[in-house]
């Protein structure tokens, strides 16, 4: 974990935060992912209960570059694109939103994947 901004990139989609909230016991939390590398199995929902701060309106639009915080998880909702078409996959995927603890992570831990509904 660093005091650093880190920037979230996805190819292939479009994004915006919806939400910034910020980690208790953070100690806690980043040795239970130095240690397991997953945040649902380190419970970050109950960690993800701190002050929230206001999304700047920049982070709301949609984008393909979202600044987190270190130390408050960012909600982002994802709108992945077809390449060819550059047509939105509406029809093809349920709507999912992807949750990243900014910075609480070691780098190469494997991010909490998303509830497509199946």
């Amino acid at each position: 974990m660093t005091g650093d901004d880190f920037s979230l990139h996805l190819h292939l989609a479009t994004f915006q935060a919806i939400k910034v909230v910020e980690l208790v016991d953070l100690a806690a939390f980043s040795s239970c992912m130095t240690a397991k590398g997953d945040a649902s199995k380190c419970n970050v929902g109950a960690h993800a209960v701190g002050r929230e701060l206001p999304v700047p309106d920049h982070e709301k639009t949609w984008k393909n570059v979202v600044k987190m915080e270190p130390g408050f998880m960012t909600a982002v909702v994802v709108a992945f694109k077809l390449v060819a078409a550059n047509q939105s996959y509406v029809n093809s995927l349920p709507s999912l939103s992807l949750w990243f603890a900014a910075s609480a992570f070691p780098p190469d831990c494997i991010l909490p994947s998303a509830n497509t509904g199946s």
